[in-house]
């Protein structure tokens, strides 16, 4: 999907329905580089949530959908489900 994760970033699942990831940068600078990276690939930026100290963001493309979850761990977790 050609994501952010080339620098301090740590994968540690790829699959094709889940993908998750641990990042040196804050939450904030995360979610952006995703949501970006994403939307240059034709995903549509849909609902965004904050609950505490995560970030919920929906993505979809024609029919295929993402949830991606970004959280507080070593400085920011990143997890990624496709519909």
């Amino acid at each position: 999907m050609n994501l952010p994760v080339k620098d301090n970033a740590i994968v540690w699942k790829s699959e094709s329905n889940e993908f998750r990831a641990v990042h040196k940068e804050d939450k904030k600078s995360v979610t952006k580089n995703y949501t970006e990276a994403l939307k240059s690939q034709g995903w549509q930026l849909g609902k965004f949530d904050q609950s505490g100290d995560r970030y919920y963001v929906d993505m979809s493309k024609g029919t295929e959908k993402l949830n991606l979850e970004f959280y507080d761990f070593n400085n920011t977790g990143v997890v990624i489900t496709k519909q």
